[in-house]
């Protein structure tokens, strides 16, 4: 038995290592080829999905989340990996110009509601939107008339008269406003004796200080009627303001 599977009767041979290196070789060469043209397009894409990461915009309010009618609202627009001259800012509430820093923009919208701010960047000679951010948009918040230093209560005459003015303010407001009061009414009531009178601006007329001067410790003296123009154009009706002469 042991001579019919003997080496000389079964006439094995050994295997050259040679050959068989390379057919493992072309093996490895053609499965590598199929994955080449296999993975081919996800490559591509992969590629294409990263230049395009490359030139991510970075929108940003440099003040508050919200914008305001009528107001220079600052906003920081770059986008990464190109210069600003490659890049082109639009809106479609209002106006827009270019800030004094590079990347910044002032943007005044025109009405209340969302604002879109679309991002164009110069990629291979031609202009391509990178990226649209959305804000809301508000009117300015109510403003409140006051005398500078001076919460309502009271006050002397002489002191009143020294302050010659009204303001008109927005407390905890980020913006620094030119609002300017345009009109307003001082009546005086003592002992049922009223008096009144109408003044145009912010300033205490002459006829205005004699009306305060007149007055006796205990008298009330009432502004009313106060109208103030705000920066996005509209007129105001502001509180009135009660003061007692000490």
């Amino acid at each position: 038995m042991n001579e019919l599977f003997s080496e000389k009767n079964c006439n094995i041979k050994p295997v050259d290592s040679s050959l068989l290196n390379n057919g493992i070789c072309k093996m490895k060469s053609i499965i590598f080829i199929c994955c080449f043209y296999i993975l081919m397009p996800t490559i591509n894409i992969a590629q294409e999905d990263s230049q395009m990461n490359l030139y991510a915009a970075v929108v940003s309010a440099d003040k508050m989340n919200v914008l305001y009618v009528g107001l220079d609202n600052p906003i920081s627009v770059a986008v990464i990996g190109l210069t600003s001259d490659k890049v082109k800012v639009s809106i479609n509430n209002g106006t827009i110009k270019s800030g004094k820093l590079e990347h910044l923009y002032l943007i005044k919208p025109s009405k209340p509601g969302k604002l879109t701010v679309l991002v164009m960047a110069e990629l291979k000679g031609e202009w391509s939107l990178v990226d649209e951010v959305y804000f809301r948009v508000k009117l300015i918040p109510a403003p409140v008339c006051n005398l500078p230093n001076q919460n309502t209560g009271s006050i002397t005459k002489e002191k009143l008269v020294a302050i010659g003015r009204l303001y008109a303010m927005i407390p905890g407001f980020d913006y620094s406003l030119d609002m300017k009061i345009l009109s307003y009414s001082c009546a005086t009531m003592h002992n049922e004796d009223y008096s009144e009178v109408k003044v145009l601006g912010n300033k205490f007329t002459p006829e205005l200080i004699d009306l305060i001067m007149s007055t006796t410790s205990g008298a009330k003296i009432y502004f009313e009627n106060i109208k103030a123009t705000m920066p996005d154009g509209t007129v105001r009706n502001l509180n009135s303001v009660i003061y007692k002469i000490k």
